[in-house]
């Protein structure tokens, strides 16, 4: 994230902004591909755009490796950094204050969508705090699960994610807020650690360090991996 988003971060807390924020307009949308129909589509269109608005998608990156190309497309300038956490915190800070509301968190699966006629419905994708029979709106369950899929062009994004429906959710009626915000610092080390990007001058690791200890963060601070310079070799004579 960039630096402004991280002051942010730890100023209010996590930002998990609608399904209709993203940039991909396909979000949670897979499922059309089985309408056949122009009124069908356009019956689902009309009762989807307001059901979008009430649905929160947080995104992380899960790999055992740091990833180059992330920092390229969410990193973006040199003042930037991420953020480590596990899936368990995640899913602990997110139930504090949301533990009525359906939701889930796992891995997205890839699919080729310009080549599928049918796509089925994700299974066993895991919800968390009350299963969707006890929660208001758990009848809307199918269409966060569809959130859970998406083109195969995103595969190198690994990505895992929470999906969350807003238990105001009312049909026909629009939400007024673009996300929610999630108080992590009532969860032990939810900052598990921070990397500053691959281009972050030396100074850059200061000011983060100065920020964290302002807002009560104890977590450990290093830079990319790809900001370390190959050793310089030496002639023997």
């Amino acid at each position: 994230m960039s630096f402004p988003k991280f002051v942010s971060f730890l100023k209010d807390g996590l930002f998990i902004p609608t399904c209709k924020e993203f940039e991909d307009k396909w979000e949670g949308l897979l499922p059309i591909k089985t309408i056949k129909s122009k009124e069908g589509k356009e019956g689902y269109l009309e009762k989807f755009n307001i059901l979008a608005q009430w649905i929160y998608i947080s995104c992380w990156h899960k790999e055992d490796c740091e990833n180059y190309s992330m920092w390229k497309i969410y990193g973006q300038i040199s003042e930037a950094v991420a953020i480590e956490t596990t899936m368990s915190k995640l899913e602990l800070a997110y139930l504090k204050d949301f533990d009525d509301s359906l939701a889930y968190l796992d891995e997205v699966t890839y699919v080729q969508i310009e080549n599928t006629d049918m796509i089925n419905m994700p299974r066993n994708i895991r919800h968390i705090g009350n299963p969707p029979s006890q929660v208001k709106g758990g009848q809307s369950f199918p269409h966060l699960l569809f959130c859970f899929l998406k083109d195969k062009g995103y595969e190198s994004e690994k990505e895992v994610r929470l999906v969350a429906l807003d238990k105001a959710f009312t049909h026909n009626i629009s939400n007024p807020k673009k996300g929610i915000y999630i108080n992590f610092k009532g969860i032990d080390s939810f900052i598990q650690k921070i990397r500053l990007s691959p281009t972050a001058p030396r100074w850059f690791n200061d000011v983060v360090s100065d920020l964290i200890k302002k807002y009560g963060i104890d977590a450990d601070i290093e830079h990319s991996r790809f900001f370390k310079q190959p050793p310089t070799f030496l002639p023997l004579s």
